[in-house]
């Protein structure tokens, strides 16, 4: 009877076990239709027990969202940086983590089931954040580009303001790769603080060592800089220094001139080392150009003057002179630059044309007369009446030169679509030639002037005003002139 109702008991128990299983699974496979989570579900800190997946990942998105929105200081020296994990690229899936949750909590075994069912379950779920590596190296890369700097020697520099002292700083570069390794892992695990690794190296020249040199460096380039040039051109005297022409001193080699083997400044004896100086052409040639415009001078002919019968010289000729400018530019540069004291600019000259001893033999024109007159030293010698331009084709007046000398010449048309309209284009020499049997060319300064003394066989044009502008004489008489004066005779044409 007793083995009887200890079965039968066995038997009521394991029928209730049974039931409470087949109610927690039921219960577990409700959860799972319905998708809400049992009581005591913690998905990344957040309650969410009793929740539909919605509103869970809703909830847990919040949470997620403060994560990856606080700010993480990087810290590199005495540099830092802050940077929120959303800055970086990271990124979390709340929902997969909550219906994880879920099929975690109704899937346990029986006894966890019927447990969770009647005294509720203990479920904590974290949300996997995944950082962008790509955007995490751009980050990275910003921060080296701020952050990075090669060695810098302390040196000394010059400006319009002097001569400054320039600090030194060490070598600092971030370890790009390692870094952005570091902040994944930091914005994976919800780190605040993340150490970047940083190479360093010393410079070798420091601030202390050149700071002894500041004073007597800025004493010679004073003494550089303010030094007088005495510049001479064409018997005139100007003073410069190299700082009135922009000259500014080249400090590169003086820091390493001055410091001994092992970094000590040498002695000053008071006059110190030669300090560099560079000049930009540019102020140079401006100076040079305010000189030339006290040196250049144009040259000019002697002036003459018919007082009476006599050709009198009024003025002598003047040599013309000219500052060559590159040449002048370049070397004063090279004055400033190599420590001259004095400099001799380069002055061309330009002689004159006609001297005073040119007109000791010349030939004077008197329009008014119609006549050619021979002056030697100064008075008439021999003369010959002419014939000069007549209405719109004048003779010319002034101071001309005989250029070529043709004897029998070519006459070769020189206004075919003018007044030699109805003439050839050329005439060899004979007795038709216009010129005669003899010309002679008149030059202005070198150039042709199309005006001649020539022969012609129209004899009675002679005494009157009847040429296009040239001069006519008889056969004879521009034979006797031809023979008479050389080429660089002066020519005096007067009105009068």
């Amino acid at each position: 009877m007793v083995v009887v109702g200890a079965v039968a008991f066995a038997l009521v128990l394991v029928a209730a076990a049974a039931a409470v299983v087949l109610s927690a699974q039921a219960w577990a496979r409700g959860l799972r239709d319905q998708e809400t989570l049992p009581e005591g579900t913690v998905v990344a800190g957040a309650d969410v027990g009793g929740m539909h997946v919605e509103q869970a990942a809703a909830r847990v998105e919040e949470a997620v969202a403060t994560r990856i929105d606080r700010p993480m200081t990087v810290v590199a020296g005495e540099q830092q940086w802050h940077v929120t994990p959303a800055e970086l690229g990271a990124r979390a899936q709340p929902e997969d983590a909550v219906r994880q949750a879920l099929a975690q909590a109704t899937s346990a075994d029986p006894v966890s089931l019927a447990w969770a069912r009647w005294f509720g379950g203990s479920v904590e779920m974290g949300v996997p954040v995944t950082v962008d590596e790509q955007q995490a190296a751009d980050v990275v890369a910003g921060w080296a580009e701020e952050f990075n700097r090669d060695t810098r020697n302390a040196t000394l520099t010059w400006s319009s303001s002097g001569v400054k002292l320039v600090a030194h700083h060490d070598a600092r570069h971030l370890a790009p790769n390692e870094l952005t390794e570091r902040l994944v892992a930091a914005a994976e695990q919800g780190a605040e603080r993340v150490e970047a690794p940083v190479s360093t190296a010393a410079a070798s020249v420091t601030t202390d060592d050149v700071r002894p040199l500041l004073e007597p460096v800025r004493r010679d380039v004073d003494r550089a800089l303010t030094r007088d040039i005495r510049v001479t051109a064409a018997q005139q005297q100007w003073t410069v220094s190299p700082a009135d022409l922009g000259a500014t001193p080249d400090l590169q080699g003086v820091v390493a001139a001055r410091l001994d083997d092992d970094g000590e400044a040498t002695g000053d004896n008071g006059q110190g080392p030669t300090v560099p100086l560079s000049v930009p052409k540019q102020p140079v040639h401006d100076y040079v150009h305010g000189l030339a415009e006290q040196v250049d001078s144009a040259g000019r002919d002697a002036q003459v003057r018919l007082v009476g019968e006599r050709l009198t010289v009024e003025q002598p000729a003047q040599v013309g002179q000219t500052l060559q400018h590159d040449a002048a530019t370049k070397e004063l540069r090279e004055a400033v630059t190599s420590g001259a004291e004095r400099v001799e600019l380069p002055v061309s000259q330009s002689e004159a044309t006609l001297t005073a001893e040119d007109f000791d033999s010349a030939l004077v024109l008197r329009q008014s007369e119609r006549r050619l007159y021979h002056y030697v030293n100064g008075s008439p010698v021999a003369d010959w009446r002419v014939a000069v331009g007549a209405g719109g084709s004048p003779t010319p007046t002034g101071v001309f030169t005989v250029g070529v000398k043709r004897h029998r010449p070519a006459w070769h048309n020189p206004d075919p679509q003018g007044w030699g309209a109805d003439m050839p284009a050329m005439i060899e020499p004979g007795p038709t030639n216009p010129l005669g049997v003899r010309a002679l060319n008149w030059h202005d300064d070198g150039r042709d002037t199309l005006i001649r003394f020539h022969g012609t066989a129209v004899t009675n044009s002679i005494g009157r005003a009847a040429s296009q502008g040239c001069v006519r004489l008889t056969n004879d008489d521009i034979r006797k002139v031809y023979d008479r004066v050389p080429t660089g005779t002066p020519i005096v044409s007067l009105r009068r």
